[in-house]
């Protein structure tokens, strides 16, 4: 009786950083490395599945590019209701590149008021977590400009343009979202928060609600394109974005999300089938609308892995 030949299937690791990579994007989401020339050992592989079977990313992708609120205080004459003011504050909160929450921005916000010798929370964010909605809350009158389109559409104040591979929410922000904030047109929009009757003893509180639901959270999971597969996973045009991993935001701002699965996902590639073997590959990292991160100088790696099937 014989016995059956036991198959030696070849299976091999390659670990890529994107700092120590050629051709890195300005951006820092795209990389390619070299696989340098082939192994005489693969010549006779016919099919090869590739996988990430790990992955690190740094939590630090920007919500927001350098930009500004500028807050004006219109302080009118004390206990008077006369229209002549006594007093205009003008207050600039500069807001550099970053990743924020509403509490990180309203840090700045008392960081510039008390600069101008303005009492912190004179001005700030207001969360409404049921809603998911920001306030501007005023204790002095006056009003506020928001710097960019980016800003506005983080703190609810304009609603966020559709993108080729992301299912539009429109329909759903139309029906539930609503506001007595008017939606912002450019940085010259005001929005305003006059006080009858204000007094600088007193304690009236003006809120102006945003008309849409705040959007800090800008990346719901991250995507890993290569282009060493074939195909790859689907998008919701579905049309395939060469996607080998899906990466999931675990970790508080500033940590590294480690991607580590029990059962990573297999996609054939044939770059490393039937003796091919490619000089280079390329790896971007994506956001959950298929678009290039930025990721703020901090690089990312990722390690894949060859295996033949057959």
């Amino acid at each position: 009786m014989s016995c059956l030949p036991i198959c030696a299937f070849k299976e091999r690791y390659y670990t890529f950083r994107s700092d120590d990579a050629k051709g890195v994007s300005s951006d820092g989401s795209t990389f390619s490395v070299s696989f340098g020339n082939r192994d005489p050992s693969w010549a006779d592989v016919r099919n090869v599945k590739i996988s990430a079977v790990r992955a690190t990313i740094w939590w630090t992708i920007p919500n927001l590019q350098a930009t500004s609120i500028y807050i004006t205080f219109v302080i009118p004459s004390a206990d008077s209701n006369e229209s002549t003011t006594t007093q205009v504050i003008n207050v600039e909160v500069k807001i550099a590149k970053g990743l924020y929450g509403y509490g990180a921005l309203n840090t700045l916000i008392d960081d510039a008021l008390f600069a101008q010798n303005v009492p912190r929370g004179t001005f700030s964010l207001y969360a409404d977590y049921a809603t998911q909605k920001i306030s501007f809350s005023f204790k002095w009158p006056g009003y506020v400009r928001l710097g960019s389109a980016e800003l506005a559409t983080v703190l609810g104040f304009l609603k966020p343009q559709q993108t080729a591979f992301a299912p539009t929410d429109s329909q759903r922000e139309q029906a539930v979202d609503t506001g007595e904030a008017t939606e912002w047109t450019g940085s010259d929009k005001q929005y305003n928060a006059p006080i009858p009757g204000w007094s600088s003893s007193g304690a009236f509180t003006k809120r102006v609600l945003a008309p849409y639901h705040g959007r800090f959270d800008h990346v719901q999971y991250f995507n890993i394109q290569s282009s060493l597969t074939d195909g790859g996973l689907y998008g919701n045009n579905g049309v395939a974005q060469n996607i080998i991993a899906q990466v999931l935001i675990d970790r508080l701002v500033g940590e590294q999300i480690v991607y580590d699965p029990n059962i990573p996902i297999e996609l054939g590639t044939t770059a490393f089938s039937n003796g091919s073997w490619p000089s280079t590959g390329v790896f971007t990292l994506l956001d959950d609308k298929f678009r290039p991160c930025d990721t703020n100088g901090q690089p990312w790696t990722i390690t894949i892995r060859l295996q033949q099937v057959a």
